[in-house]
């Protein structure tokens, strides 16, 4: 059955909530929408269009801060009667905070970036990056990756070992493509980042979500999960799991590896995270736990800038190495190596090093200071997201209300998998370009959580 209003987009490099919301103006001052009408939810719109249901969370945001649109709990959102423009200072006051997206902010990076374009033009291959790379990537760009990941995760790398990609999701979906078959199900955590759930939905296979603990991903949940289904891939994020935040300690990454071993599943483990792992020194990652079974991805867009898309892959041994080479092959020949080039020029010189310590040491401010305005308990997190477990109705409440007072949250079941049970909202802490900014959502999001529906017994990890 049709949905009661498609927009009809327009061209351009606009952003696709900025289409979705002037589609929606244009078609309200059109008269086309009248006042009263009830908008498609979020999800229908998002299916019919495309686009992520955060988009057109977005879109709607922004649609009833300039006043054209008002949004009902439990009824749906609404075109508004008596429709008139906002004055200026109003609409400007009431702007949202954006913490649905998980950045970091850009200018510990933009800072080194002037420097760094004079110093590449310098580089003996600074011309090779004209040239179509190898499909792995350039051995230079890959012997970068090592050292970055012997800094960062303490994970001794074998560059032969390596392949370069275009960020994390790119690898996910190499890796993805070479495990799982239409229909075949892969095990995940039961809130789990919303690009895998993307994934699973383009390549019709289904996600297990398996129960999870303040230290993550539980054995006991694993095991089982992997006997009731017979699947034999698990996706995990050990360390600041997007998007509860929490981190498996030394033991519990030998209890998970020790489950894969004897379930025999393929471990595609998410550390893109990494940098912000609690305590003095990086946990183990599983891929160093059971190297032969584990395909280890990670990426600097969440430590160094969102815009520099290196990703990488590391293969365990056997033949999945020109496996995935060759599906990389198949659908996009090589990665660009710009970004590539920039990544290894930073590690070299050791930018990139102090870059991510200044991004880590800025989140764990931020962490601080959320946990301040929000009146939660401490916690040893140091994730740039934080976790506010709820019920479906409360998170669902919580985001309405956080938006009605200017701040935007990732809708409560974009990261959902059915399976073991769980529910709550995620508040991303690095989109905001200052602390100051920063402080305005969290006071925002504070006043929304004093509600007499309650949602001060919320826990966050």
């Amino acid at each position: 059955m049709p949905i009661a209003w498609t927009p009809l987009l327009a061209d351009g490099p606009a952003a696709l909530y900025d289409k979705i919301l002037s589609a929606l103006e244009r078609d309200i001052r059109s008269g086309q929408l009248a006042g009263g009408v009830r908008l498609p939810p979020q999800r229908e719109l998002a299916f019919a269009l495309g686009v992520s249901v955060g988009t057109v969370t977005k879109a709607y945001v922004e649609a009833e801060l300039r006043g054209l649109v008002e949004g009902q709990v439990g009824r749906g959102t609404f075109v508004a009667h008596g429709l008139g423009p906002r004055a200026a200072d109003e609409v400007e006051s009431s702007l949202a905070v954006d913490l649905s997206i998980n950045n970091i902010p850009l200018q510990l990076a933009a800072k080194r970036m002037a420097e760094s374009l004079s110093s590449a033009k310098g580089r003996a291959d600074y011309l090779d990056i004209l040239a179509c790379a190898p499909a792995m990537g350039f051995v230079e760009h890959r012997r970068a990756c090592a050292t970055w990941l012997g800094r960062i995760a303490g994970l001794e790398v074998d560059a032969s070992r390596v392949i370069m990609g275009h960020g994390a999701q790119h690898a996910m979906s190499l890796v993805l493509g070479h495990l799982a078959a239409p229909g075949d199900t892969v095990l995940c955590e039961a809130a789990t980042y919303f690009g895998l759930k993307a994934l699973a939905e383009h390549g019709r296979f289904s996600l297990r979500g398996v129960g999870l603990d303040e230290q993550g991903l539980r054995p006991d949940a694993l095991e089982r999960a992997a006997r009731q289904t017979g699947a034999k891939v698990l996706f995990a994020m050990p360390t600041a799991q997007n998007p509860t935040g929490r981190t498996m300690s030394q033991q519990r990454r030998r209890d998970i590896a020790e489950v894969a071993r004897r379930c025999d599943l393929w471990v595609i483990e998410d550390d893109v995270y990494g940098l912000f792992w609690p305590g003095m020194t990086p946990p183990t990652p599983l891929a160093a736990l059971i190297p032969e079974r584990v395909f280890y991805l990670s990426g600097v867009s969440k430590a160094l800038a969102p815009g520099l898309r290196t990703g990488f892959t590391l293969c365990p041994t056997g033949d999945h190495f020109q496996a995935l080479v060759r599906t990389l092959q198949a659908t996009m020949r090589t990665g660009s190596s710009y970004g590539d080039l920039f990544f290894t020029q930073w590690v070299e010189d050791g930018s990139a090093f102090e870059i991510a310590l200044a991004v880590r040491q800025e989140i764990a401010e931020r962490v601080v200071l959320a946990r301040d305005i929000l009146d939660l308990p401490p916690s040893p997190s140091q994730a740039p997201h934080i976790w506010l477990e709820l019920s479906e109705l409360q998170s669902e409440r919580l985001v309405s209300r956080a938006a009605r007072a200017g701040v935007l949250l990732t809708p409560a079941d974009a990261s959902i998998v059915a399976g073991d049970p769980i529910c709550g909202v995620r508040v991303c802490l690095g989109g905001p370009s200052t602390r100051d900014h920063l402080t305005v959502g969290l006071r925002r999001l504070a006043s929304a959580m004093t509600h007499p529906s309650d949602f001060r017994d919320v826990a966050m990890v």
